[in-house]
């Protein structure tokens, strides 16, 4: 793995929050004094994609951390208030006859799913 990759890697572990690829850049310098190249930081992002250490947060255009468990189905629920993004594996016994029920004929690309709501911290705050 590239010195580049290591960086982008241990830097959304120790951030433990989505980013999208322009915040990476951004504490990558801050953290690392680094200044990667917009292509560098797409190519460190879609190579720990492929190596199932990140997730592709689709919707909201940011990567996440997921720590080692490699084939792993992920939910991940994304406060729309406030931005709070909690995953969870789901277990294989509920992930694999999901994936099973499509069609023959496609096929998933990602590992997880996204669930917009509020957290319960946004659900405890009084409407006014």
């Amino acid at each position: 793995m590239t010195k580049n990759r290591k960086q982008v890697m241990a830097l959304l572990q120790t951030k433990n929050t989505a980013m999208s690829a322009y915040e990476v850049i951004a504490a990558m310098q801050q953290e690392y004094d680094v200044n990667l190249h917009p292509m560098a930081a797409y190519r460190a992002l879609d190579f720990l994609l492929q190596m199932h250490c990140v997730l592709h947060l689709r919707t909201i255009n940011k990567f996440l951390y997921i720590d080692g468990q490699q084939h792993c189905f992920w939910q991940v629920f994304i406060c729309e208030n406030c931005r709070q993004i909690e995953k969870y594996p789901l277990p294989a016994t509920i992930a694999r006859p999901m994936l099973q029920h499509t069609s023959s004929a496609f096929q998933t690309k990602d590992l997880h799913i996204e669930l917009h709501g509020l957290c319960k911290n946004c659900c405890d705050v009084p409407h006014t």
